[in-house]
C-alpha cells in the first residue's frame, strides 16, 4: 500500500501560536474594551440618576431651611405675643383688681336718687367703703322722714340716722338743711 508521504514541513506550535496570539490579543483587547464601555454607560446612567438625586435634595434642603428660617421667624413672633398677651394680662388683672376691690357707688347713689323726693336737692352725697353722708335742702319737712324710711327699706343701707335738721332763714315753711348718716352692708337686691 502506498503510503503518502507529506514531505512539506509541520508549522511548528510556537509559531502557530506567534501567529493566533495577536488575533486573540486583538479579540481580548476587544471584549475588555466593550465590557468597560458597557461599565462606563452603567455608571454614567447610575451618576445621572444620583445627580437628579442630589439635586431634588439640595432643592428640599433649601427649602426645608426656609421653613425651619420661617419657624423660627413664626416662632419668635408667637413668643412676642405670648409675653404681649401676658403683658395685658398683668394689666387687665391690675386695672381690674381696684374695681372688685371697690364697691359699687354708682349703685349706692343710684338707689339714694331713686328714693329722693323731688322737693330735696342734695348739696353733698359722700359714700366711704362702710357708710356715707347725704347732705342738702328740703323744702317741706314731712319730706325727709320719708327719705330715711325709703332708705331703710333697702338691704343696702343700714344704721339710717337723720341729723342736723336747721331751718334756713326765719319763715316757718323755709328750706330745711338737713344731714343723713348711714352704714352700708354687704347684701344688694
Amino acid at each position: 500500500m502506498l503510503r503518502r508521504i507529506n514531505l512539506v514541513p509541520k508549522i511548528p506550535a510556537s509559531a502557530w501560536l506567534q501567529r493566533l496570539l495577536p488575533l486573540l490579543l486583538a479579540v481580548g483587547l476587544l471584549l475588555t474594551a466593550a465590557v468597560l464601555y458597557g461599565e462606563n454607560w452603567r455608571l454614567s446612567s447610575q451618576a445621572a440618576v444620583l445627580a437628579a438625586d442630589i439635586s431634588q435634595l439640595e432643592t428640599g434642603a433649601r427649602q426645608a431651611e426656609a421653613l425651619q428660617a420661617a419657624v423660627q421667624q413664626y416662632s419668635g413672633q408667637v413668643e412676642a405675643a405670648r409675653k404681649r398677651a401676658a403683658e395685658l394680662d398683668q394689666q387687665v388683672r391690675r386695672v381690674a383688681e381696684p374695681v372688685a376691690e371697690k364697691p359699687a357707688f354708682s349703685a349706692v347713689l343710684a338707689e339714694i336718687s331713686q328714693a329722693m323726693p323731688p322737693s330735696i336737692r342734695c348739696n353733698r352725697i359722700t359714700v366711704r367703703q362702710d357708710g356715707g353722708t347725704i347732705e342738702g335742702l328740703a323744702i317741706q319737712y314731712r319730706e325727709l322722714p320719708q327719705l330715711v324710711n325709703e332708705l331703710r327699706r333697702n338691704p343696702r343701707f343700714s344704721s339710717l340716722t337723720l341729723m342736723g335738721i336747721e331751718r334756713g332763714g326765719e319763715r316757718l315753711d323755709g328750706p330745711f338743711s338737713f344731714t343723713i348718716i348711714f352704714k352700708l352692708t354687704d347684701s344688694q337686691e
